[in-house]
């Protein structure tokens, strides 16, 4: 696959990552076709580090600008502002690290999230937390997010951590 094969896979998926497409195609075509396929932004061979820079701290500042305070997964709300999360119109009754796990799954649902990410997104470099505490931790937010008439949404991916999302099936039972 060509880049703009790439890009437009990316976007036809949903992926909202930023892409800056860097490239020695520098015809107007060919930039308009890569911005037209789903680019951020398109910076052509040879380019100066510090535009580089600028451009990837651009698109950092662009992206934290558009995010919502809200973040929806299946049928649970998490509500940033007010710190709320919300599951089949049911108030979760989360405590303060219990929410910040949620907040770090959701922002990355239907990926796996490793528990070392898990661990310095909400303890910091605080070495006492362990991660047999983070797993303590993800079971009782796991009970209160999969309510017993919701699907499943918290999930274990063995030997690199959690995700959160729906898990999809193929006919046969199997996991696609």
């Amino acid at each position: 696959m060509n880049g703009w094969e790439v890009m437009r896979e990316l976007r036809q998926s949903e992926n909202r990552a930023s892409v800056l497409m860097l490239t020695a195609c520098d015809s107007e075509r060919e930039v308009i076709d890569g911005l037209e396929a789903g680019a951020d932004d398109y910076l052509t061979k040879p380019f100066s580090f510090a535009e580089l820079l600028a451009r990837i701290s651009s698109l950092g500042r662009a992206q934290a600008a558009g995010q919502s305070e809200t973040i929806t997964v299946d049928t649970l709300v998490v509500n940033l502002p007010r710190h709320t999360a919300t599951r089949a119109s049911h108030i979760l009754d989360l405590t303060r690290t219990e929410f910040a796990l949620l907040v770090c799954l959701a922002r990355q649902a239907g990926r796996a999230v490793s528990r070392l990410t898990l661990l310095e997104s909400v303890w910091g470099n605080d070495s006492s937390v362990t991660r047999s505490a983070l797993d303590s931790f993800i079971s009782l937010l796991r009970k209160k997010v999969d309510l017993p008439t919701e699907r499943k949404l918290v999930h274990t991916v063995k030997g690199v951590g959690y995700t959160i999302g729906i898990k999809h099936y193929d006919n046969a039972g199997e996991r696609a």
